[in-house]
């Protein structure tokens, strides 16, 4: 006798998805999707001037800081903000119902938005990034598992759900910098930081007013720990800390703390995708998914290495390279973000609509992935280009094309590195999961870093973008190669 598998009440109420749905995709998608503009917004605002912030003199307002240290903070805290991101999707698989997770992070940030805004030297500078990376590492992986919950078994609309969420990234990616770069150089600084803390506000007020249309499993702890256990990881989890404040204290400066986090998320990398493998809640099948995650994050992290030099090398090049006049406007040097986030608005949802309309004669999301490496090298040859041609001043309106060419490679790219990460996730362990793609972003943030300071100390700036065309290419290459193991393991469904 066949024997079927009865649900409990529990079981059925966690896997059951939202039932109001818009535009054809779950409200719940808009509700996060919305309040992840507003967290977005005050990131990016963030990011756009931070970087000058601690290099710029005194006088106009910065630190006063070395290009160097100023490299070294933002790639580290790049890192620290992914680096925490296990831990938060641990909070909400043990502890914490995921939306709680959600919010609660979301009033961090807040605060350390404020506390940013009375930073007078790199110390107190620490302690407002500090609540900022703690408070994005219990959001970000969280939001994105709801996310993937909404998809249960639809996996036609999961690329295209995935592309939508990244549109919401990328309208408050946007709008932060330029927002954040007119108050910096019409006010101050601080009143840039503080509009952050403002947009932050928003995104809670979204979150709050619709959190009801999140799906049932995010209001509830799929695997709650037991008291003992909770002690022991407070003890384990106090011992480790102890021993990185002790390595920071005895070993750690800002000639090597770029390293140091790269080191420190590569181990909790490593350690993570452990704990998945081993875990008594993966089933064989599972941990070989797994398994061939692993070419994927890497070519994650070039990935996020090359487009987060947004922040570090264009940041430095549009300062100093290019003249950032538009029709006899002087723009913030700021704004060169938003050349590239621009082509996010103008393609995310012509994309996701396509995918959707191909539906089963649409390429694998592998090969997906190989076409947007193949646009960024396209945007690195250009900006190679351009160097090649003059050594002085850059117009403005050839760095935009590029930016805009550059745009395009991260809409197609990001939003399918998640869903590979969401494809390769054991059943139980979706928010470990997506901390682990996280985890390749902390990585690549770093990275973003160490290139900036190739970038600085370059004899030649057309061969420094080569070499960076060069990765593109070896991304999607990595990605391609394993193209019919990944098919065998059910890694670029499409269907």
């Amino acid at each position: 006798m066949q024997y079927v598998k009865q649900e409990s009440a529990p079981e059925r109420r966690r896997v059951a998805g939202p039932r109001v749905r818009a535009f054809g995709h779950p409200l719940g998608l808009f509700i996060v999707s919305g309040a992840e503009l507003w967290e977005r917004f005050s990131f990016y605002a963030i990011q756009g001037i931070l970087l000058y912030f601690i290099y710029y003199g005194v006088a106009d307002g910065g630190l006063g800081l070395d290009q160097a240290v100023a490299l070294a903070v933002v790639g580290s805290y790049g890192g620290v903000v992914y680096l925490i991101q296990p831990f938060g999707a641990w909070l909400a698989d043990r502890l914490i119902a995921v939306r709680s997770v959600i919010l609660l992070g979301a009033v961090i940030i807040m605060f350390g938005h404020i506390a940013l805004s009375f930073a007078v030297d790199l110390s107190t500078l620490v302690v407002g990034l500090g609540l900022i990376a703690i408070g994005t590492g219990l959001l970000m992986p969280n939001a994105l598992a709801v996310v993937g919950q909404m998809y249960k078994g639809d996996r036609a609309k999961q690329d295209s759900g995935y592309s939508l969420y990244y549109g919401a990234i990328l309208i408050g990616a946007l709008a932060g910098p330029v927002i954040a770069g007119l108050l910096q150089t019409r006010v101050s600084f601080q009143a840039a930081f503080l509009s952050a803390a403002v947009g932050m506000a928003f995104g809670i007020i979204v979150y709050l007013l619709g959190w009801k249309h999140l799906p049932t499993a995010a209001r509830e702890v799929p695997y709650p720990i037991d008291k003992r256990s909770r002690n022991q990881v407070v003890i384990l989890g106090a011992g480790a800390l102890g021993v990185v404040f002790l390595a920071v204290f005895l070993f750690v400066d800002m000639s090597n703390v770029n390293a140091f986090i790269v080191l420190i998320t590569v181990i909790a990398a490593a350690l993570l995708f452990l704990n998945i493998l081993r875990s008594s809640g993966t089933t064989h099948a599972e941990k070989r998914r797994v398994v061939m995650y692993v070419p994927v994050f890497i070519a994650c992290v070039i990935f996020w290495a090359l487009i987060l030099q947004l922040f570090t090398t264009f940041a430095i090049y549009a300062d100093q390279r290019v003249n950032m006049s538009i029709g006899g406007f002087e723009v913030p040097p700021a704004f060169i973000s938003t050349f590239e986030v621009i082509a996010g608005i103008l393609f995310t949802i012509p994309m996701a609509a396509f995918w959707q309309r191909l539906r089963a004669r649409q390429p694998s999301t592998p090969v997906k992935i190989g076409i947007g490496a193949a646009v960024m090298t396209v945007a690195f040859l250009g900006f190679a280009g351009l160097s090649y041609m003059t050594s002085d001043l850059l117009s403005i309106y050839p760095v935009i094309i590029m930016m805009i060419i550059f745009g395009l490679s991260e809409v197609i790219c990001a939003p399918l590195f998640f869903s590979m990460a969401e494809q390769a996730a054991p059943e139980k362990l979706k928010s470990q999961m997506m901390a682990l793609s996280g985890l390749a972003l902390g990585i690549g943030a770093s990275l973003s870093g160490f290139i900036g300071s190739w970038y600085v100390n370059s004899s030649s700036e057309s061969a420094f973008f080569l070499g960076c065309a060069g990765l593109a290419i070896a991304m999607g290459a990595l990605v391609l190669v394993f193209l019919p193991l990944f098919k065998k393991m059910g890694l670029d469904i499409t269907k």
